[in-house]
């Protein structure tokens, strides 16, 4: 039809003496996309199409026009029988989704998005497209039920999520390739938040996630970066899922100023995965009465690095697990379990305070095997403020370690400072001993150059010993007690 027009147009012209072109872009106003609107008109084609931009046969051959710069969804007053300009919205995400172009916008007035509405979720976001409410938080994209199935938004390549609300679906977002920014969005009893596979990267802005199952699943070397927001409420009854979200293989995950609390279960690391939380709360996860799940859980050997963070309450440990963890200042209060129990690999810990109002709780730090070097620590009010089991060494340097009910308890190898590398420490007003060394199997630690209790078992009233002096065991006093006489300190 439109060729025939343009040959039609092109007779007249000749009539006239005019050797006019009927190309593509010409001042007549046609163009060469069936069903389309030609930028520098409003002329109508052939196929019955207007104005307005919708195609009059209504069908998916309708294309977009590369001078509609947006496209409008509206849940109550749209109609899927064009290609949703902003006067004539179209009904659903899925018939926007069919005649979008990369690097465009689908907008969605207010109102709930949902099987209700026409959508049926079956049509997944195009490459370089990106989903926004017209006004932030007045769009809600709900599932097909509480039973939390289906993908709000399964992402074919890379796109954007902005200031929507989010409700029961199984994953709310997919990503496998690209990069997905999601910004302002509220994420409502999903089971996962974010899924993530094989390449994707997924950011979140500023969101909020609630009441869901987990908030985060990340396999292959998939990339999660959360900066600010919330996650809190995962795991709601005891209904299972990984809690705050769980890392596999070799997926990452980097948290930055995240209020994380009272969750059912923890940030998981499996495999070789990485996480990196800066500057973050970690408050009461674990507490809605589901046992004892910690904090930040590792096994295999997964990498986490915790700079500036707070982890605080619940019945759990902080970090539990193996692997390459380093911790630089923050914080760990009133953890009900182990602050930090760690039980293979390499542990390091500078800057951070440990404390707890019950000193009959567990351990600041606690090494059970793997290798620990632990500086310029503050840990008061524990059980113990460092345990090291018979696998374990620990290296302790500038820390302070008071008041608790043992300072340092050790079955395995224990450095509190050499002539060449002085402890600095002060570990002392331990109510039953500063250092407790217990089993039989032979040890020397070396403990040079730290402070203890004044004026008892060798002390000065300064609290110094005599540098170069030893102490062999078996020995029981506040400031040392060594089990056997293959034990001994030196000083």
């Amino acid at each position: 039809m439109r060729a025939i027009g343009n040959g039609i147009l092109a007779v007249l012209f000749a009539v006239n003496g005019c050797d006019c072109g009927t190309s593509a872009g010409d001042d007549v106003g046609t163009d060469q996309h069936d069903g389309g609107v030609h930028a520098d008109s409003g002329n109508v084609d052939a196929t019955g199409g207007d104005a307005l931009g919708h195609d009059g046969a209504g069908g998916d051959a309708a294309v977009l026009d590369a001078a509609l710069p947006a496209l409008y969804v509206d849940p109550v007053g749209g109609n899927d029988n064009g290609v949703c300009p902003q006067d004539h919205p179209c009904k659903t995400m899925a018939r926007a989704f069919a005649v979008v172009t990369s690097g465009q916008t689908v907008f969605l007035n207010a109102g709930t998005y949902s099987v209700a509405s026409g959508e049926t979720w079956a049509v997944p976001v195009p490459d370089g497209v990106s989903i926004e409410a017209v006004t932030a938080g007045q769009s809600i994209v709900v599932g097909p039920g509480a039973a939390m199935s289906g993908s709000a938004f399964s992402f074919v390549g890379s796109g954007a999520v902005r200031n929507l609300r989010i409700e029961q679906f199984h994953d709310a977002i997919k990503a496998g390739e690209g990069s997905v920014l999601v910004e302002n969005v509220e994420f409502v009893q999903n089971y996962l938040a974010v899924n993530a596979w094989r390449v994707g990267e997924v950011t979140f802005e500023d969101c909020i996630v609630r009441d869901g199952s987990s908030a985060f699943e990340l396999r292959g070397i998939a990339t999660l970066t959360v900066n600010g927001g919330r996650i809190s409420g995962a795991g709601p009854n005891c209904s299972g899922g990984a809690g705050i979200g769980t890392a596999w293989e070799a997926a990452d995950v980097v948290f930055d100023g995240v209020e994380v609390r009272d969750n059912f279960g923890s940030l998981s690391l499996r495999g070789v995965a990485s996480a990196v939380v800066r500057n973050s709360v970690f408050d009461g996860n674990g507490s809605d009465g589901c046992g004892r799940s910690t904090h930040l859980d590792m096994s295999e050997d997964p990498t986490l690095t915790l700079e500036n963070t707070i982890v605080r309450n619940g019945p759990g440990a902080g970090v539990l697990g193996i692997g390459t963890v380093r911790v630089t200042g923050g914080s760990f209060s009133n953890v009900s379990d182990t602050a930090i129990d760690f039980y293979g690999g390499s542990l390091n810990v500078s800057g951070t305070n440990f404390s707890h109002t019950d000193v009959n709780n567990p351990s600041g730090i606690s090494i059970g095997d793997g290798q620990a070097r632990i500086d310029n620590v503050s840990i008061t009010g524990h059980g113990s403020g460092i345990s090291v089991s018979t696998g374990g060494y620990a290296r302790v340097r500038g820390s302070t370690i008071t008041g608790n009910n043992r300072g340092i308890m050790a079955w395995g190898q224990l450095d509190l400072g050499t002539a060449a590398a002085p402890g600095g420490n002060t570990i002392r007003q331990n109510s039953q001993n500063n250092v407790f060394v217990e089993g039989d199997a032979s040890m020397t630690i070396q403990a040079v150059n730290n402070t203890w209790d004044p004026s008892i078992q060798g002390a000065n009233a300064s609290g110094q010993m005599v540098a170069g002096s030893t102490l062999p065991g078996p020995v029981n006093g506040n400031n040392f007690f060594l089990r056997s006489a293959n034990q001994t300190l030196q000083f």
